[in-house]
């Protein structure tokens, strides 16, 4: 009994760091699939509305009529949820556009009218958003030395000009082109979310809120590297990211990933075949009876979620149930493998930055599907324990996900690493040894073998190499792997 225990504690940390959980999940990020293609927001545009969505820096509402000109009553919206966001407090009145007004942060015009349905420009845009970082962050320094160089701001007067020089300074606003920073023009509602969303992460970054991560940069005296340590499932709590992180991403020429987890035709069918049964197998022929009772009451109690009977569930293999079932307690707690540390960096990597895979699905299926016919039942048995178990207040995935969370925000790879013991440690029980060799030790190596081979690039070129975190720390795992082995190590924090 101790042993599954601690099998179903190793269980629940593998899949957290697991990619394979991801595939059956629906991609976040992708946009375009959530709203009608016909008003979808343009190509470059796509991420930072995604991201103001999942910030909620506005209404529903909001996320439509993406190219029409933004009105003041829009404006309202997205300043005062940003100022909401920022603050964590509820302002007093339901109308946004008052209370925009109350706070200080939009003024009515000379007439002494608010207009709600008024079109708003580029410059009145940047002035709310700036008024709303120094009301909310009035400790940030907004003294900056530029001079605008574009010839359209020669008559711009205070405050407009203050808050362009600012948003200019910090990157947060670009001109139409090298002469027009356009402030005088009208401004969409993609314009002005992407603008939302700009000032937000700036905020959270600019006050060192933004999460650290577990990010290392490796060297070998030559060429240089550097290795970002992903939980797999995670929620917009880790979002965004710091600095750091970002501007490694930026200068690195290639992404490495385990897998890419926006998988091909030939992946999935590949996953499938694997996963189910052939030929007149099924699971009830390949574990106990007992286990096997305890498995068709588990799941015919989530028909109603999973929307499948037996004829569909008794030729699931056991290692492919093993994958499936936590997703139905993360996805009711906001947890999200969509929302995984890798699946960020491979979407914004698509069509920009060759993605080079580690491993690859089908070397990750291979693995689950070459585990013994034991241990594939005892994973079997620990998750459905685990779902059983499962309550509010007395959930151990959803404990293990929030700490681990918390210690990835906070770069505390220690922490990380406390979590993670129980599940590298051996109980010199057979079963036991051939998880921790299959799944961390033989795969630890691996990762560890790639990425010497990246950092000996006779071009130079600089790799960012998204793995499981759990592979990265420990006295076996990859960073301890190429320390031994001469490699300058140095850990990056925000």
């Amino acid at each position: 009994m101790k042993k599954l225990k601690k099998l179903a504690a190793s269980l629940i940390v593998f899949l957290l760091l697991f990619q394979l959980l991801q595939l059956p999940t629906i991609n976040v990020w992708a946009i375009k699939n959530e709203i009608d293609k016909s008003d979808a927001p343009s190509n470059w545009a796509a991420e930072h509305v995604q991201m103001a969505k999942l910030y909620k820096l506005a209404d529903e509402s909001m996320f439509s009529n993406f190219h029409q000109n933004a009105t003041r009553k829009d404006l309202a919206k997205i300043g005062i949820a940003l100022y909401e966001k920022l603050t964590e407090k509820t302002t007093g009145n339901d109308e946004a556009i008052l209370k925009a007004y109350e706070l200080g942060l939009m003024q009515k015009y000379s007439d002494d009218k608010l207009e709600p349905e008024k079109p708003i420009t580029r410059g009145e845009a940047i002035l709310l958003l700036h008024n709303v970082i120094k009301s909310c962050e009035p400790e940030f320094n907004y003294e900056v030395d530029i001079d605008l160089k574009y010839k359209d701001v020669d008559s711009l007067e205070e405050p407009y000009l203050s808050a362009a020089r600012y948003a200019v300074a910090k990157n947060l606003l670009k001109g139409t082109n090298e002469s027009k920073l356009a402030l005088a023009d009208n401004c969409t509602r993609q314009e002005l979310i992407i603008l939302a969303n700009k000032y937000y992460e700036f905020a959270i970054r600019e006050g060192n809120k933004a999460s650290k991560g577990l990010m290392w940069k490796i060297s070998n005296g030559k060429n240089h590297l550097y290795v970002l340590g992903s939980i797999h499932i995670a929620d917009i709590s880790i979002y965004p990211f710091g600095r750091n992180i970002m501007e490694a991403y930026y200068k690195s020429d290639y992404l490495a990933v385990e897998a890419n987890i926006v998988p091909s035709n030939e992946d999935i069918m590949y996953m499938l075949q694997k996963a189910f049964y052939q030929d007149g197998n099924s699971i009830d022929k390949n574990i106990s009876e007992e286990t096997y009772k305890k498995y068709t009451e588990f799941m015919d109690s989530y028909a109603g979620t999973l929307g499948i009977g037996p004829e569909a569930y008794n030729l699931f293999k056991p290692w492919y149930v093993t994958l499936l079932l936590p997703n139905l307690t993360l996805a009711q707690n906001s947890f999200d493998a969509a929302l995984g540390i890798d699946m960020y960096f491979v979407n914004k990597a698509m069509g920009i930055k060759d993605i080079i895979e580690i491993e690859g699905i089908k070397f990750q299926v291979d693995m689950f599907d070459n585990f013994s016919p034991e241990l594939q039942e005892r994973l079997l048995i620990s998750s459905l324990t685990e779902m059983e178990t499962a309550k509010e207040d007395n959930n151990t995935t959803l404990e293990s996900m929030k700490n681990m969370l918390t210690a990835w925000k906070k770069g505390d790879a220690a922490a990380l690493e406390a979590i993670l013991e129980i599940s590298k440690q051996s109980d010199a029980d057979k079963l036991s040894d051939e998880f921790v060799n299959k799944f961390w030790h033989d795969r630890d190596k691996h990762m560890a073998d790639t990425i010497k081979k990246f950092l000996a690039d006779e071009n130079g070129k600089t790799y960012f190499v998204v793995v499981g975190a759990g592979h990265l720390v420990g006295d076996k795992g990859v960073i301890k792997i190429l320390e031994n082995d001469g490699y300058d190590i140095e850990q990056i924090l925000n």
